[in-house]
């Protein structure tokens, strides 16, 4: 039988309902409890909200995103498609041209961004799931189209179906800004709203989605130029100028190895595009919302902290009452480790019960509210209830960093008071 540990027990499961030090002990360990309970439920229900976001994000992101790293439009898109659609694993290529501009709409101006897209844009992204009036079509017959973002069309009081077009505004590209007569240094295009569109971003605020040629016949320095009539018609003219290039992969195949791929690729040809995955696109929010755990985190460890002391309270008044046991195992040769181990051993066992009652209950309120959404989430929200969902990882770093917190609250106090 180990001696400290045996003795530790003793002073600590002792039926001495009237000893304040018990009282003491226990109020510490249900105080350690409920700060593991609330770590664990606090940190999976982030996990929740960041899940939601990331969800939020990553249904209007493609898988892949190729860029240009030393300017703002990619000049060779046709080839550039079709080098990227030779490689294995990759189902569909959509080719994006953006830029900011200026619309006015029956005399209503604002600053936009348009995103000129292929046809096949809409599907990748399911976004005729998001119309919330009108339609998605980028063409009827010849005439061209424009679906705009809900923000943006209410604040222009922009309506589908009505006859004025929608004005966009870009200055040329390469020339000068006449002071005699500005509105030669512009080029403008006519579009049609035909569709208002919500995908719940911040985006939707000055977002307008056209036609890729249009955007091209807007943004290009030549214009639009088809190589025949029926380019025209049809309206199926591959761009020659974009801002990026969407890739989607085949669902049994991971984006990170044709990632790998497509940069091989463009290593071996000696082209300067940089490739993005999910992650990288939107870089920024996934940072915040990484670092926002972190702090949280931190900001539970001090609390967990704070209610740790009273551990360091109920060993001083336990050294205190058993002075006349401590100079008993000193007379029958006890050294001063054995009996650092012995209050050391209490006050573990006072921090391992707090955090393993802890543990378990915020894991089981944790998956009750994740499987059974019990707790309701107020107001008009995307989700009925608070979303949350428990992670492996969370559990183990909380339970190492309170064991490591209830060992340094336990070891220098009593380590000083000993001696």
């Amino acid at each position: 039988m180990y001696l400290p540990n045996f003795i530790a027990k003793r002073y600590l499961f002792a039926k001495k309902s009237n000893n304040v030090i018990n009282i003491i002990s226990f109020i510490s360990a249900v105080g350690i409890a409920i700060g593991t309970a609330a770590l664990i439920i606090i940190l999976s229900i982030y996990n929740g909200f960041q899940g939601l976001v990331a969800d939020m994000y990553s249904e209007f992101e493609s898988d892949l995103l190729i860029t240009s790293q030393d300017s703002k439009f990619i000049n060779n898109a046709s080839e550039l498609k079709t080098l990227v659609l030779e490689i294995p694993g990759v189902k569909d290529v959509s080719a994006i041209l953006e830029d900011n501009v200026f619309i006015n709409y029956d005399g209503r101006q604002g600053v936009a961004l348009i995103k000129g897209v292929e046809d096949n844009y809409a599907s990748c992204h399911n976004l005729e799931d998001c119309i919330v009036m009108g339609y998605w079509r980028l063409y009827d017959g010849e005439v061209p189209n424009a679906i705009v973002g809900h923000r943006l069309a209410s604040k222009t009081i922009i309506r589908p179906g009505f006859l004025d077009p929608l004005e966009i505004y870009y200055p040329r590209r390469g020339k000068k800004i006449s002071l005699l007569d500005p509105m030669t240094s512009l080029k403008t295009i006519n579009v049609f709203p035909v569709g208002i569109i919500n995908t719940g971003q911040q985006v939707d605020e000055q977002l307008i989605y056209l036609s890729i040629n249009k955007a091209e016949e807007l943004i290009s320095k030549v214009g639009y130029v088809s190589k025949s009539d029926s380019d025209v018609t049809n309206n199926k003219k591959s761009p020659e100028i974009i801002s990026s290039l969407e890739i989607f992969c085949n669902n049994n195949v991971d984006p990170e190895e044709i990632k790998v791929d497509i940069e091989r690729v463009f290593t071996d040809r000696n082209l300067t595009y940089q490739v993005k995955d999910r992650y990288q696109q939107d870089e920024t929010v996934y940072k915040m919302m990484k670092y926002e755990k972190i702090a949280i985190y931190a900001i539970l460890l001090f609390i967990i902290i704070v209610i740790s002391s009273n551990v360091f309270s109920s060993l001083s008044m336990l050294i205190i009452e058993k002075k006349d046991d401590i100079e008993t195992l000193r007379d029958l040769g006890s050294p001063a480790k054995l009996l650092r181990r012995i209050f050391i051993l209490e006050g573990s066992l006072i921090t391992f019960w707090g955090m393993f009652i802890g543990l378990i209950l915020g894991v089981v309120l944790s998956l009750i509210q994740q499987y059974y959404g019990v707790v309701a989430m107020p107001g008009n929200f995307i989700v009925d209830s608070y979303p949350i969902v428990v992670q492996v990882k969370d559990i183990i770093l909380s339970a190492v960093a309170i064991s490591v917190i209830g060992l340094v609250i336990t070891y220098f106090p009593v380590r000083q008071i000993i001696k």
